[in-house]
């Protein structure tokens, strides 16, 4: 799982870069913002994944634990979201969608591509 999140750092230094060089300062931070309204709530279900994966005693607790999880990633996402477009005036919403989906869908294309996806290692 923290592939994941190293594969989700990458895409998003590369896309920021990208929209930086053909589109400037203004767009590649609203790409870099984007990206991590997605990336940083996934790092912290990470994190608590691999806190519930130590203590498997209780599944009732684990998968109690894990729907909280993705509730608040996707509540601290949206909260992310809403405070960037609120204190970053110059944000530019395509780019800003650019990167959110760049984070968000790359690692299916690299699980994808390597055949990798679905399995545990």
């Amino acid at each position: 799982m923290k592939k994941l999140v190293y594969f989700q750092l990458v895409a998003l230094i590369v896309i920021v870069i990208t929209v930086a060089f053909f589109f400037g300062r203004a767009a590649a931070i609203s790409a870099l913002l984007g990206g991590l309204c997605y990336m940083l709530p996934t790092g912290i279900m990470v994190w608590l994944h691999n806190l519930i994966q130590k203590n498997k005693k209780n599944i009732l607790q684990a998968q109690l634990a894990f729907i909280v999880g993705q509730s608040s990633k996707i509540f601290l996402a949206i909260i992310l979201m809403c405070l960037s477009f609120a204190l970053y005036s110059e944000l530019s919403g395509i780019y800003f969608i650019i990167g959110f989906i760049a984070v968000s869908k790359f690692i299916y294309l690299v699980f994808w591509k390597f055949g990798h996806y679905g399995d545990r290692h």
